[in-house]
């Protein structure tokens, strides 16, 4: 096989290897719409004109979309497809459909389905920059008020230190969900390295496998270290494949080689014999010019299948160097990452740390200073063609679509009683050792 074929089938690996990331499996679950942007891959098996040669995949699309506001994701060749309400996978399938049905091939084209960019949420009411932002996976009310800037401050009080503890504590939320994530990557990774068939997750991943957001990390490493493990064992079966084919064509031009030989030898001993009765005056010269055409014809197949021979001998090389290299790239590549994800732990974990201190120092601060009371937060999303207020904690989720309220009750008369603990729920609620991305 060539080195081309080579390099397209792990490019379909790693394609294929893309989907089963973390974020492509929370996006499994998410329901596409419109202004979703995603980025679509469709490829297809093309069988060589004969069965030595092989075959190539071919790109038949790999670009970005976003769904309109119909609800379709229009495509190249095949038109729209609808999209809104779909998860990526089920998408994906409609595509392969889609392209199956409009090539008119007997199988259908593997097709993969990746969101690029969420549709924007919206954080309105008394935050620093009211306005869109970009949405990202496992964003909840006190990410989206962090990333407007949190609360308005205002002149006449130092509400500073409560921007501060919000923005710390979203912040510090952040750092705690890629902790549990790089905790997970880690242990699969060392598993893989390993060559092991399980992961075995650290204890201060295990003590919260029960938690949802824990569990579907471990099981989506689960399924990244299995369909790895299946992408690498499939490449390395088919440099074992190339190279029994290549063996057995070897063994077929030994066999024509033997042939070759008789057929020479035959000649050779005609060749003598015509000699032998020329020589002796009884027969003319001019016998020896076919039986001599022969068996340079057959010495010229003979150089012919010895060259033959020796491609095919370094073809089996070549698959087996090829199947060495597969496995040794694959443990280098393991070792970079594991060891990426490690240095990134450590810094998420410093960063943690860091961003509890700033909370309670900013929680500390605002209690000594300022009787404000708590936020409170409100989420309008779309339910079919309606818009539904519904009043939330902080750490609620916000999807794609969503528009935050953040609101504050009025300030006390003068001379009223202060209320207990003006950010007692903010700290409660927002402590990084139990916040929950």
């Amino acid at each position: 096989m060539s080195h081309r074929f080579v390099s397209r089938l792990l490019i379909t690996a790693l394609v294929l290897a893309t989907g089963c990331r973390p974020e492509a499996r929370a996006a499994d679950a998410y329901a596409l719409g419109p202004a979703d942007k995603l980025r679509v891959t469709v490829y297809q098996w093309t069988q060589g004109a004969m069965p030595a040669q092989g075959g190539d995949f071919q790109a038949r699309l790999d670009g970005q979309f976003a769904i309109d506001n119909a609800g379709n994701l229009p495509l190249p060749l095949v038109g729209d497809v609808p999209a809104e309400g779909r998860a990526t996978a089920e998408l994906a399938r409609a595509v392969a459909e889609a392209f199956q049905a409009k090539l008119g091939t007997l199988t259908s084209p593997s097709a993969s389905v990746e969101i690029v960019e969420y549709r924007p949420f919206y954080v309105v009411g008394v935050v620093d920059r009211p306005g869109s932002y970009p949405f990202r996976p496992g964003m909840t009310v006190l990410h989206a008020v962090s990333i407007a800037g949190g609360l308005y401050r205002r002149p006449d009080d130092p509400s500073r230190y409560q921007r501060e503890a919000l923005a710390a504590a979203g912040d510090g939320a952040l750092q705690v969900a890629a902790r549990d994530l790089l905790l997970v990557r880690a242990a699969r990774l060392e598993a893989e390295l390993a060559g092991e068939d399980g992961i075995a997750f650290p204890d201060e991943i295990l003590t919260r496998k029960g938690e949802p957001t824990i569990a579907r990390l471990m099981a989506d490493e689960a399924k990244i270290m299995k369909q790895r493990a299946v992408a690498l064992d499939a490449a390395v079966a088919n440099q074992r494949t190339l190279k029994a084919l290549a063996e057995r064509q070897n063994g077929s031009l030994e066999a024509q080689s033997a042939a070759i030989e008789r057929q020479m030898a035959i000649a050779k001993k005609e060749l003598e014999d015509q000699t032998d009765l020329v020589s002796k005056g009884l027969s003319r010269r001019p016998i020896l010019f076919p039986i001599e055409a022969r068996h340079a014809e057959a010495e010229a197949k003979k150089r012919q299948l010895q060259s033959d021979m020796l491609k095919n001998a370094q073809d089996v090389a070549r698959a087996e160097q090829t199947a060495g290299e597969l496995r040794t790239n694959r443990r280098t590549e393991i070792l970079d990452q594991l060891k990426e994800a490690r240095a990134n732990l450590e810094q998420a974990r410093q960063k943690i740390v860091t961003d509890q201190r700033i909370v309670d120092h900013s929680d500390g601060e605002f209690r000594v200073r300022s009787g404000e009371a708590v936020p409170t937060y409100a989420v309008l999303r779309r339910e079919g063609d309606r818009m539904r207020e519904r009043s939330v904690p902080e750490t609620a989720r916000v999807e794609p679509g969503d528009v935050v309220r953040v609101m504050l009750p009025p300030r006390r008369a003068p001379g009223a009683l202060p209320e207990t603990g003006p950010t007692a729920a903010l700290t409660r609620e927002t402590h990084l050792t139990d916040a929950r991305p």
